[in-house]
């Protein structure tokens, strides 16, 4: 049972978070909920995996409009245990994060923020256009020798909605990323990769501003400059010189011989790349940013990655840049494995949208609803938190525990991969077999079995309903 103490001693802090003590035990109840079910959908297979009753489901849902708590406020108490993890890791001795967007799927005509979507994707799987929400994402990189996992620390829903009074109101999705990263990675001296789309001069600026370090990928087509010349010793008419002369980054690839080519190890596969660092002016006049410019061999492909900080050399920053995929393996667990965002919640104060709809005007309505259909918003981000706790606390327990985890696991696949880290998937099945021995009470210490225990009038088990006379 070492496993369910070890997730009791990561939720203790947790409960700073929370203004009411009768709060944080729905949460609890939630939490285990998602943990334990053994499919998506919704709360109800949380409280039925629990084997509670109507009302511990309706004070569950009451949860997710509850003014005690905000997904953000939990999170960062998250993130707070994460970053301290020993596990963690670095970059030149700073921690590395990394942020992606992620467009979900959403039929519902009474949901505020769902919005026709473009999916820029190279899958067969996947539509042109979709209607869904657009979510923000960033997490961390912790890692055991090769091994790395993303551990999700936010997701923020930050496209559909318009007028909505906050201060990032008006601002692209490019900067509302920038923006997350700077509120919660302010002063951490941290790396953060991202993808090529977030590749913006704006952004590159705040996260200067906040200390931290920018890694990603830039157009084939990006056009730098050189350093300006200093100014002459006698002044002309018209403005003086900022930038210096252009340069056209794709040119630079015919200059084969101030490439340096050598193997390295990406996405767990020896590659041949060709590669050169140029230090280059883009985003300021003042501060140049570094460009590494790598063919891959094999395939004759050309890429140029952008680095902020100018003392990572080439192979660092092409391997760091290759962690990013990491967050695509999250992503796919989080739907997949834990249907993160499989949450129902309706306005009834939305009128029925049309079905190829675009950003929803909050600023036509009145104060009343504008604040119902911010609940709601509030409501999803607060249901995608708590299963991103659920899958941090599943990759923690792999990190930590894969021995005893294997040790336990009571099913059998070909392809398990027996002697490296255990996936979410398989801790998950090793918590559910261990489940009913938990909340029959062979460990009474724990949080889960307390709460259960103050709610026993609610179970079914121990409260049977009366006989009724012939």
């Amino acid at each position: 049972m070492d496993l369910f103490e070890r997730i009791d001693h990561m939720l203790r802090p947790l409960q700073s978070a929370f203004r009411r003590r009768d709060t944080f035990s729905t949460f609890l109840l939630v939490f285990y909920g998602m943990l334990l079910r053994s499919r998506n959908d919704g709360i109800t297979a949380c409280i039925e995996i629990l084997g509670l009753t109507q009302t511990a489901y309706h004070q569950a849902l009451h949860l997710f409009r509850s003014k005690a708590w905000s997904a953000q406020g939990m999170m960062a108490a998250w993130h707070q245990q994460v970053k301290d993890h020993p596990a963690v890791l670095t970059l030149r001795g700073r921690p590395v994060y990394v942020g992606d967007g992620i467009k979900v799927a959403k039929e519902g005509r009474r949901m505020p923020g769902v919005k026709r979507l473009k999916q820029d994707s190279e899958s067969n799987s996947k539509p042109t256009w979709i209607r869904g929400h657009y979510f923000g994402a960033i997490g961390m990189l912790l890692a055991r020798g090769e091994e790395i996992f993303h551990v999700p620390i936010y997701c923020q829903l930050q496209d559909g909605l318009k007028g909505t009074g906050k201060k990032n109101d008006g601002e692209s999705l490019v900067d509302k990323m920038g923006s997350l990263a700077a509120g919660f990675l302010e002063g951490a001296s941290a790396y953060l990769i991202l993808d090529a789309f977030y590749a913006s001069k704006r952004l590159i600026t705040e996260l200067i501003a906040n200390q931290i370090a920018l890694i990603t990928r830039v157009k084939i087509s990006t056009v730098a400059r050189l350093c300006c010349p200093p100014p002459p010793r006698k002044r002309g008419r018209g403005r003086p010189q900022k930038w210096g002369k252009k340069v056209h980054l794709r040119e630079l690839f015919s200059q084969t011989e101030t490439f340096t080519t050598q193997m390295l190890c990406l996405y767990s596969k020896e590659r041949l790349v060709s590669w050169r660092v140029v230090d280059l002016y883009w985003h300021s006049p003042t501060r140049p940013l570094r460009f590494v410019l790598a063919k891959m061999m094999d395939t004759g492909k050309e890429l140029i990655f952008l680095s902020t900080d100018l003392s990572l050399s080439g192979p660092e920053t092409i391997l760091a840049y290759t962690w990013r995929f990491k967050i695509e393996s999250s992503f796919r667990m989080l739907i997949h494995l834990l249907g993160g965002f499989s949450y129902h919640f309706w306005a009834k104060a939305m009128w029925r949208s049309p079905r190829w709809t675009g950003d929803m005007q909050l600023g036509d309505m009145s104060s009343s609803v504008r604040a119902r259909m911010l609940e709601k918003v509030e409501a999803f981000e607060r249901f995608v938190s708590i299963c991103c706790l659920v899958q941090g606390v599943l990759q923690v327990l792999s990190l930590e525990k894969s021995r005893s985890i294997w040790e336990q696991f009571p099913g059998w696949y070909r392809t398990l991969p027996i002697g490296r880290l255990a996936s979410e998937q398989v801790v998950r099945m090793t918590l559910q077999a261990q489940a009913p021995a938990i909340m029959a009470g062979s460990t009474p210490d724990l949080l889960l079995w307390k709460i259960l225990e103050a709610r026993r009038p609610m179970s079914p088990a121990m409260n049977p309903p009366a006989a009724k006379c012939a």
